[in-house]
Parts: C-alpha cells; structure tokens; sequence
C-alpha cells in the first residue's frame, strides 16, 4: 500500500471519507510541481495512440480504447517486483475488458514445472516436471510422472523454457581472432622470453 497519496488539491481526494488519510498537495497548472504523474499520464497517452494505431482509428476516438489501455498498462509485469501494478496494489489479478487474462503458456498442454511443496533435504530439486492438462485462470489440471492427476493453484506453476546446449568452440585463425601480441601488449617474436644482458657491450664476452 501506498505511504500517503499526492494530488493536486483533487476533490476526490479531499473529501470527509479520506480525513484520517495521509495526504499531500501540490499547486493546481504546474505540472512541475507533480513530475511523477505527468509522466505516468505520458504513458498512458502512449498506450492508447498504439491502440488507436492497431485499430486504425483517429484520434477523437481515444475514448474508445481507453479501457483497453488502461488494462495494458495496469497489467504489464515489472521484473523488479515480479508483480503488475494491479496485483501489487490489490493482491490479486485484474479481468480485461474480455474477461480474465491468462499467460499463453497456460492455453496449450504440454510439460511445465511444479513447486515441489515437500522437501525432505536441502538438496532436492526445488521444482518438479509435470503435464498440463488444462487450465483456467485460478487452477490448473496437472498430470504428475507416476499418473496422478490433481488440481493446483497457477502460483506454483512456472513454464518449463528451453534447454540450452553448449557447442565448443572452434579456434581460427582469421583477421577476428586476438593474437599473442594484442593480450600481452609486445611483439609475437622468438626473443620476448629470452634473458638480455644490458651490461655488457658487444666487444665483451
């Protein structure tokens, strides 16, 4: 939840209902005076000329995708917090203006990754790989390896990725590979090891 909210002087947040609120004001016309705001205005501004875009729509219609917008935006997933700004402020998910929102990689069975609730030792894996049967937007239907089939809460799901394999690398010899003299600095010549002697001019042995 938010410390105390910040308006510029906004009826609706001056009423007798939000008395006991922390409160704090700026000057009405500046938008210095609330940066944070008219950027976030910005953005959303942003969000409903790329619908009008996507709809070929002009301009004088934006009221007719401000829902979906607004959802867009209310919805987008900050990798910081690992939370929309929907679910960080209500704690659960929103519904568009279509219904609930699912992840697309909810809508196909296949394999995904389950918590593992019970763990006997540090050392066991911390997830396990079941099969997705079907799924809505609260539960999902999972297939375990041995064949037991249960319902589970989508929080403990995780999409199973890709495997990544390492191939080695094969050295050349090109204009793109570094060379001995650009890591050490000095010439690639047989006489960089060999000891010199300052000390003695050429006629001494």
């Amino acid at each position: 939840m938010p410390a105390y909210i910040h308006s510029d002087r906004g009826a609706t947040f001056m009423s007798e209902e939000l008395r006991q609120v922390a409160t704090s004001r700026t000057t009405s016309y500046n938008p210095e005076g609330n940066g944070q705001v008219e950027r976030y205005n910005g953005i959303i501004w942003k969000a409903i000329v790329t619908c009008l875009k996507s709809k070929n729509l002009p301009v004088k219609y934006w009221q007719e995708v401000l829902a979906d917008a607004l959802h867009s935006v209310r919805s987008l997933l900050c990798t910081a917090t690992n939370e929309t700004p929907h679910e960080r402020f209500f704690s659960f998910s929103r519904r568009s203006t279509v219904g609930s929102s699912i992840p697309s990689w909810l809508l196909q069975p296949g394999p995904v990754l389950i918590k593992r609730q019970v763990r006997s030792s540090k050392h066991d894996p911390l997830v396990d790989e079941v099969e997705l049967l079907q799924a809505n937007p609260h539960y999902a239907h999972v297939r375990y390896p041995d064949g037991i089939e249960t319902t589970v809460a989508i929080k403990h799901l995780a999409p199973r990725g890709q495997e990544m394999t390492c191939q080695p690398s094969v050295a050349r010899n090109d204009n793109n590979s570094i060379s001995n003299a650009e890591v050490t600095g000095s010439p690639a010549d047989d006489t960089t090891d060999k000891p010199r002697d300052f000390g003695r001019s050429n006629g001494e042995q």
